[in-house]
């Protein structure tokens, strides 16, 4: 196992392979337990945006923007599970065509939605948690 760092005080743990074929739908949510800061475990989550190119949108920490990167960062980890929201292919798309009008290339910021608004009209700033949330969220998913 690897330990990769990505930001101040904060790596992940990989392996050398990841799944090279996964059958993933837009929309779905992979979660990690393999991220740390600080020594202590806090996860990550993204949700996929191009599953055909095996893409999600993701935020990985202070000093980056969210954007849109492989799904290898994801299934590379030693652990991970993927989640399909039980909502049509359709209305999936929508929650992935919300968050990237609106979550993509954003600050990342831990305390987002902890102080000031949790969803407001127009988001200055997102991380991992927060845009899967916002994306179902669009729907009424809360």
């Amino acid at each position: 196992m690897i330990y990769e760092p990505f930001a101040p005080f904060t790596c992940s743990h990989i392996i050398e392979k990841s799944l090279k074929t996964l059958p993933l739908e837009n929309g779905d949510i992979i979660v990690t337990n393999s991220t740390h800061f600080s020594g202590f475990s806090i996860g990550h989550i993204v949700i996929v945006v191009d599953a055909e190119n095996g893409k999600v949108l993701n935020a990985t920490g202070y000093g980056n923007l969210s954007g849109v990167e492989g799904v290898t960062d994801m299934t590379n980890r030693p652990s991970f599970k993927v989640f399909r929201p039980k909502l049509s292919k359709e209305k999936r798309q929508e929650a992935v065509d919300f968050v990237m009008e609106n979550y993509k290339e954003l600050p990342y910021s831990i305390s987002v939605g902890l102080f000031g608004a949790k969803n407001p009209e127009k988001p200055v700033k997102t991380n991992c948690a927060h845009i899967v949330w916002a994306a179902y969220k669009s729907l009424g998913v809360d």
